[in-house]
C-alpha cells in the first residue's frame, strides 16, 4: 500500500501515466509507416510499468466508461493482416478464437483511458482510483488483449518485416 502523498510522487505511477498519454496519441493518430513496431514499444511500455504499479484500494471516484469510435485512420495503419487467432487460457485445451488487433488496440484504449482521465483530476482519491483501475484492468481484460495484440504484431514484424 501507498501513502497518498507518495502515490502521487510515485516514480512508477507518473511513468504509466505518461505511457497512458503517449499510448493515447498514438491510437487517436497512429503513424503510416512501422506501425507494428511502434505499436509494441507503446505495448512492452505499458506491461512493464503495469508490473511495477504500487497496489492500491480502489478509491470512491468512478471512471468515465468509453466506447472508442470506429477509426478508419487507425484501421488503415493497422492494415490488412489484422484478424488473428487466440486462446484464453494456455493451459487449458480449447480452440483458438477468432480476434483482431483492432479490438485489442480498442479495449485497451477503452479501459486504461478513462483512468487517466481521473488521475489527470488529480485529487487524492482520484488518483488513488486511476490507479487502481490501471492495475485491475492490466490484471485481466486490458492485459490479455494486450498480450494478444503483442503476439500478433510481434508476428507481423518478424514474419513479413512490417517495421
Amino acid at each position: 500500500m501507498c501513502a497518498m502523498g507518495s502515490l502521487r510522487e510515485h516514480p512508477v505511477v507518473q511513468l504509466f501515466a505518461d505511457a497512458m498519454r503517449s499510448y493515447q496519441a498514438f491510437i487517436d493518430d497512429p503513424p503510416g509507416k512501422e506501425f507494428s513496431r511502434a505499436c509494441l514499444v507503446h505495448l512492452t511500455t505499458l506491461y512493464g510499468l503495469w508490473l511495477r504499479l504500487p497496489h492500491v484500494e480502489p478509491g470512491e471516484a468512478k471512471p468515465e466508461r468509453l466506447s472508442y469510435p470506429l477509426s478508419e485512420k487507425l484501421s488503415a495503419a493497422i492494415g490488412e493482416r489484422n484478424a488473428h487467432w487466440l486462446v484464453y487460457n494456455p493451459f487449458e485445451e480449447e480452440a483458438p478464437v477468432a480476434s483482431s488487433i483492432y479490438e485489442d488496440l480498442t479495449s485497451i484504449y477503452e479501459d486504461l483511458v478513462p483512468a487517466l482521465v481521473l488521475f489527470e483530476r488529480g485529487d487524492d482519491d482520484a488518483l488513488q482510483r486511476a490507479v487502481w483501475e490501471w492495475y485491475f484492468a492490466m490484471e485481466s481484460h486490458s492485459g490479455r488483449h494486450l498480450v494478444f495484440a503483442m503476439t500478433a504484431l510481434h508476428e507481423r514484424l518478424t514474419d513479413a518485416g512490417e517495421g
